[in-house]
């Protein structure tokens, strides 16, 4: 007798019995900023990964256009995109062109 699996990705709907937990709305656009409260939902983990590089460009977006207007939130973001730009050794498009933005 075969075992159902147990949790079904809310993203693509197929169920497994192995999968990840996704941060909804997602962590990475608040940055530091403590006292959010966030839920998981069940995701296989090529759903959670697919849109990762997306969450990424969004929060990029959000932080500049929001940024110095009184948000934590905001603030917090920008403050993340900071940080990951200047890890990168050779910055992409993405980077180039929201950096002019900041500037």
């Amino acid at each position: 007798m075969s075992q159902k699996p147990s949790k079904q990705c809310y993203l693509c709907g197929k169920w497994a019995n192995s999968y990840t937990r996704d941060h909804v709305p997602p962590k990475g656009l608040a940055g530091d900023v403590s006292g959010i409260w966030f839920t998981t939902l069940p995701a296989c983990r090529d759903c959670n990964v697919k849109y990762s590089s997306q969450e990424s460009r969004l929060r990029d977006f959000l932080a500049v256009i929001g940024s110095n207007l009184g948000i934590a939130e905001a603030n917090g973001a920008l403050a993340a995109f900071q940080r990951n730009v200047s890890r990168r050794p050779d910055p992409n498009r993405d980077y180039n062109r929201i950096q002019r933005a900041i500037d």
